[in-house]
């Protein structure tokens, strides 16, 4: 029995001739509706010149569309007690809310002009620019971001997208124009990239009309998939210690990936004297890592 069966699930998928994939699971506990969207636009697909593309698109995408103003958006948004979220993974990027059931028209048509046909707006472009760099120089303060980025990029050499800093830099994020934007939207936000899943108090065929109606007229170029390139395990155990200097106080812990099956490690590293000792975390059934 799939792990989806086991859990009582029975979603039904249907899938548009551009590409397009919907699933949708019928829950009457609620009158509510979840939509949450995914495009093959994770920040892996960013350029090697431009990190942080992916975030920054991320951070923009539902500041206005080509019909409607970012007033316009929150109005819509707000009036119905709707909160729509934009992320970005390694893999994906996404945008998922809650709506009351009455309401699944109007925020999926809205969800929809958001992913097909963002407008970028200049002024928008900036704020974001602005935030992003903020919380990047705020990240540089933070221990626990500055070793795990430290950490993928001792995991992940020689340029693989996984060992790059996924909001990218304050200089590569300064450099990006709106242009570069719209580009990767143009380039990854396609039809057969998109992803639908829509959970509530909603009648399956209802959703697919819908879906159909918004989505199915969508014509844009294949983006075809991005494999990452193909990381060796390592042969035999290695022990190395790397020690990211800050001028901080205050005593940190991350835990490192280990290159040898017998268990993690722990790089427990003390920002004021400036050293680091690794320590042997042993895997507790019914507990986490310490």
């Amino acid at each position: 029995m799939s792990p989806v069966a086991a859990a009582g699930l029975s979603p039904v998928r249907h899938a548009l001739g551009n590409g397009v994939v919907l699933l949708t699971e019928h829950t009457a506990t609620h009158p509510a509706v979840t939509i949450y969207a995914t495009l093959d636009a994770g920040n892996l697909h960013d350029p090697d010149s431009s990190p942080g593309l992916a975030n920054f698109v991320a951070r923009v995408i539902d500041r206005g569309t080509e019909s409607r103003s970012p007033d316009e958006i929150a109005e819509a948004l707000d009036g119905r007690g709707v909160s729509l979220t934009a992320g970005v993974t390694r893999h994906l990027l996404s945008l998922s809310c809650t709506c009351l059931s009455e309401d699944i028209e109007a925020i999926m048509t809205l969800v929809a002009d958001v992913i097909r046909r963002p407008s970028f707006p200049p002024e928008q472009v900036e704020k974001r620019r602005t935030a992003i760099v903020t919380a990047l120089r705020q990240d540089q303060d933070n221990p626990a971001v500055v070793a795990t980025e430290g950490l993928m990029a001792l995991l992940y050499t020689g340029g693989h997208p996984y060992g790059r800093a996924g909001r990218g830099t304050v200089a590569s994020v300064e450099a990006i124009g709106r242009n570069d934007l719209v580009a990767f939207h143009r380039r990854r936000a396609t039809p057969d990239g998109l992803r639908l899943v829509v959970v509530g108090d909603v009648e399956p065929s209802r959703v697919e009309d819908l879906v159909d109606r918004v989505f199915g007229d969508w014509r844009a170029e294949t983006a075809g998939a991005v494999v990452p390139p193909r990381v060796s395990p390592a042969q035999e155990r290695r022990e190395t210690r790397h020690v990211i200097r800050r001028q901080a106080a205050g005593r940190h812990r991350i835990r490192l990936h280990d290159d040898y099956p017998r268990g993690p490690e722990v790089l427990r590293a003390d920002a004021d004297e400036q050293r680091a000792r690794p320590v042997r975390a042993w895997r507790q059934a019914g507990r986490q890592h310490s």
